[in-house]
């Protein structure tokens, strides 16, 4: 990526701060002044002549300042200069503390920024182009890469004071040598140059492959810790630990090699600025056409600059250096925010109310991808408000993926879905999605307490109304006994529930919900058949308020169904009553008549 892509992109991030990035850069220069007024006035204390050298270095106020001064014998004089030493010192330090700190507040605003700024780019992304990011990227991204690019910007910014010292020092230099002073900045940008080219460009691949090794590192993380129960279950943790440490140590390695090269600059920097210095006291008995008695008091200052110069020098040239290695962190922090803003979900301006009528698909394709092939094709199906409607069939056959597109969790490709005639694509997707209702197979328990388990999707719900919930989901006895009760927490994906416990939770928190349209797929599937019965009995007690809508191998959750969608490969072949299905021959026709 380009430098200049990357300033264009920093200019829009930093446009917001513009009031305070000025007034660090405010406070970066004053410092550089008052540092600059603490190199002159050392001039009288270490010079007999002080005016000679004073005038030499264009800091005539100063001759005047000595003048207004009744000031009786020398050491009075030094006394004097020692304690305006100690007062621009303070100021110089002060006013680059306070730029530090505005800096540093700014990095951290920008970290916030990149951070929320990709979750919710996450969040917009279509989900057949979010399968595609491994988690472990997406993990790098929001934080790692965001953190590089917040503290870049914050070193930038703090590289204003050194700018503002190099100037305010490089206009003394001037003073005392036009010749030596070109020389100076000649002998330093040359090398740095030399340098830039030589560890810039080797930080900047190593950074790239140190990336790709954090990223593979997060990924082996997330999935070891997100399945070390089945891992351990299968003695085979050994194995996975071996893979894990594989990954550990390329990403060590990988570290090590770019902390290295990182680490070598300044060293580097710092040799040749003395190296430097050594060649700028030969120039200056060669340059400075004055007697020894006068060439010392003007090289002493100019050499007591050069080495204040040196540590602003080296945090510039090290700036470029790191530049370099966070041009990775820009691209892919870019590519992302890119590729997430042409593949959004579609979200329309139609605020969704309730459901007054039905949900239709009219001819419905959808495949995962181009290759593949489609997994709903011209799919047709009419969904009555407060109807209940089961989808059986074979595994794979595309019973999810209808869910998914009504959920709109994937957008159709073909055809419409209609929401009481109005296309799905133009309604508010979160106004219809939060209507909605959904319990799968493999439900989620965050890690946080019951209570705000079903509150967080829930809002208003009081407890009296979360008591009802999980008592009709046959769970309230269980969360009972459990410390703390509605405020017991489980942590890891609700560890020490079983899968009937969890799913029991999932529907409770479904039925607290005051949803038009509740989704049940496979969500009985870990609960034994009295449990399951009792649950779907309240379901039926919701006959008349709510639509439900139930994907189902076990065929006992569809006795008391309104009607039955038989989908195979991805079409309705089959959809009516129970009774109406018995009347045809089909896949499901002996099962039927079992459960009639």
């Amino acid at each position: 990526m380009k430098l200049k892509v990357v300033f264009t992109k920093s200019f829009k991030i930093l446009k917001e701060f513009k009031f305070f990035i000025l007034i660090s850069i405010f406070l970066s220069f004053f410092s550089a002044i008052f540092g600059g007024l603490s190199i002159g006035l050392l001039l009288p204390i270490i010079d007999q002549n002080p005016e000679f050298v004073i005038n030499q270095l264009g800091l005539d106020f100063l001759n005047s300042f000595l003048n207004s001064v009744n000031v009786t014998s020398q050491i009075e004089l030094v006394r004097l200069f020692a304690v305006l030493i100690i007062v621009m010192t303070v100021f110089e330090t002060l006013f680059s503390v306070l730029s530090s700190f505005i800096a540093i507040d700014i990095s951290s605003k920008i970290i916030y920024k990149l951070q929320t700024k990709l979750v919710e780019k996450y969040y917009d992304l279509d989900q057949i182009k979010r399968n595609n990011y491994e988690s472990g990227y997406v993990f790098s991204l929001i934080s790692e890469n965001s953190r590089q690019i917040g503290n870049l910007f914050s070193q930038v910014l703090s590289s204003f004071k050194n700018i503002f010292k190099v100037i305010v020092y490089g206009y003394v230099l001037i003073k005392v040598s036009l010749l030596m002073t070109i020389s100076a900045f000649f002998l330093l940008v040359i090398l740095s140059i030399i340098i830039k080219a030589f560890v810039g460009k080797k930080l900047k691949k190593q950074s790239e492959i140190t990336l790709k090794s954090i990223e593979n590192l997060n990924s082996s993380l997330i999935e070891n810790l997100n399945n070390s129960k089945y891992i351990k279950g299968t003695g085979r943790s050994v194995d996975f630990q071996n893979r894990l440490k594989t990954d550990i140590g390329e990403f060590i390695e990988n570290y090590i090699k770019r902390s290295k090269i990182t680490a070598i600059s300044a060293p580097i920097f710092n040799t040749i600025n003395a190296v430097s210095i050594a060649l700028l006291i030969i120039l200056g008995t060669l340059f400075i056409n004055v007697s020894i008695d006068q060439w010392l008091p003007l090289m002493v200052p100019f050499i007591i600059i050069i080495f204040r110069l040196v540590g602003p020098i080296n945090s510039l040239n090290s700036l470029r250096v790191k530049l370099e290695g966070v041009l990775p962190d820009f691209s892919r922090i870019i590519s992302f925010v890119e590729d997430a803003s042409q593949n959004s979900t579609s979200n329309g301006s139609k605020i969704f109310d309730s459901l007054n009528k039905r949900i239709v698909f009219e001819n419905v394709d959808f495949k995962f991808s181009k290759s593949r092939k489609f997994q709903i094709k011209n799919l047709n199906l009419d969904i009555e408000k407060f109807n209940h409607i089961a989808l059986i069939g074979p595994s794979g056959g595309g019973k999810s993926t209808i869910v998914d597109l009504l959920m709109k969790t994937y957008d159709v490709q073909n055809g419409n879905i209609l929401v009481d005639e109005i296309n799905i694509n133009d309604l508010n997707t979160p106004t219809w999605q939060q209507k909605i209702a959904f319990v799968n197979q493999e439900p989620t328990i965050f890690n946080t307490s019951i209570r705000n388990n079903l509150l967080w999707f829930s809002p208003e719900s009081n407890d009296t109304q979360i008591i009802q919930s999980l008592k009709d989901a046959q769970i309230y006895d269980f969360i009972s006994s459990l410390d703390g009760g509605l405020e017991h927490v489980f942590n890891d994906n609700g560890t020490g529930l079983s899968g009937g416990q969890k799913q029991r939770i999932a529907v409770a928190r479904a039925l607290l919900i005051n949803a038009d349209l509740i989704i049940f797929d496979e969500a009985t599937s870990q609960i034994d058949i009295t449990t399951e019965s009792e649950i779907y009995d309240t379901l039926l007690s919701l006959k008349n308020k709510v639509t439900v809508l139930v994907v189902a191998h076990r065929l006992t959750a569809i006795k008391n169904i309104d009607k039955i969608a038989i989908i195979e490969d991805g079409q309705l072949s089959d959809f009516g009553t129970i009774q109406e299905l018995l009347d045809y021959e089909n896949f499901y026709s002996d099962s039927l008549k079992k459960i009639k």
